[in-house]
């Protein structure tokens, strides 16, 4: 109607040795791990027993809400568990922020990592290894094959398949929302010029940033809810 030219999913792409790599999703995850290690390293250096400044503060709170949401701090590789979801939230908040930098359009330069379905499914499928060594941990190599006969035998069928699909429902729900998002900003950018691209920009990016938040804690909270339903279980 407009005549827009919108390319969806076109990546900045180098070859190396004949295998073809998306640099622009590559470089925007070291930005991405950069930021969250340099977080990291000021609030170390700036750490007080006493008053906490405004960051140290934050991250505080989160830590012990992430805390707060483990069934218990004695299941096994509870305090791993922890330290990875805390780890989980910064870092996928940090990549989803990325795509609210302006760095140019089609293509831009610094995208955000968590609308590849590579990179989403790369962390779920992570994270669900993870949980599932954690619970070998708790029960050992019989226990952890005897919970998939649970609670009748036949359920041997079902289970694996349902252990199958939560990698694949968790990356996919993260990479759907911040597709969609990327989407949103590729389509004001070729707006033609008489649309008040600069408005649009300013009252979509908020609620851009805001959805960033809310899928970056719903998968962190989902990873530790199967642990606890795992582990838990397990244990």
């Amino acid at each position: 109607m407009f005549g827009l030219n919108l390319e969806v999913g076109k990546n900045i792409t180098v070859k190396v040795a004949g295998i073809t790599f998306d640099a622009d999703i590559i470089w925007s995850t070291l930005v991405a791990m950069v930021i969250v290690l340099g977080i990291c390293f000021y609030v170390r250096r700036k750490i007080t027993s006493g008053v906490p400044g405004k960051l140290q503060l934050v991250l505080e709170e989160l830590y012990l809400y992430l805390k707060s949401q483990i069934s218990s701090v004695n299941l096994p590789g509870a305090k791993s568990i922890l330290a990875m979801a805390f780890t989980l939230f910064v870092f996928i908040l940090c990549a989803n922020w990325l795509e609210a930098i302006p760095s140019g359009h089609n293509p831009e330069y610094l995208i955000s990592p968590s609308g590849n379905v590579n990179f989403t499914l790369a962390l779920s499928f992570s994270v669900i290894v993870f949980i599932h060594i954690q619970a070998i941990r708790a029960k050992g190599i019989k226990g952890y094959i005897k919970h998939y006969f649970q609670p009748y035998w036949f359920m041997i069928v079902f289970s694996p398949l349902e252990e199958a699909s939560k990698p694949v429902t968790l990356g996919l729900r993260l990479f759907g929302n911040l597709f969609a998002g990327g989407i949103m900003l590729g389509l004001i950018a070729s707006l033609p010029f008489y649309f008040p691209t600069f408005v649009l920009d300013l009252v979509w990016k908020p609620i851009d940033l805001f959805v960033g938040v809310i899928q970056a804690y719903i998968f962190t909270l989902l990873s530790i809810v199967y642990y606890n339903g795992l582990v838990g279980e397990l244990h």
